[in-house]
C-alpha cells in the first residue's frame, strides 16, 4: 500500500501485471532503466500488464493498496 520502490538486483524482469487504485485516487508506476518510463498514470482503478524489459526498478506512487506480479523470460 502507498508509495514504494521495487528494485531487481538479479537481472531485469520481462512483464509486470499491475492492479491498484480501487479507491480512484492517484496511481502512478514509473520504470527505471536506461531512462525513466511512465508505465501507469491514472486516477481510475487499474488492472493491466506492462512490458518492463531492461528496467531495474519500479517506482510506485499510490494512495491505497496495489499488487504487482513480476514475470521473467
Amino acid at each position: 500500500a502507498g508509495d514504494d520502490v521495487l528494485i531487481f538486483p538479479n537481472g531485469a524482469p520481462d512483464k509486470a501485471k499491475i492492479i491498484g487504485n480501487s479507491t480512484s485516487q492517484y496511481f502512478g508506476v514509473f520504470g527505471h532503466g536506461n531512462r525513466k518510463d511512465l508505465l501507469v498514470n491514472t486516477t481510475d482503478p487499474y488492472e493491466g500488464t506492462v512490458l518492463i524489459t531492461g528496467m531495474f526498478a519500479l517506482e510506485i506512487r499510490a494512495v491505497g493498496d496495489w499488487t504487482i506480479n513480476i514475470t521473467t523470460k
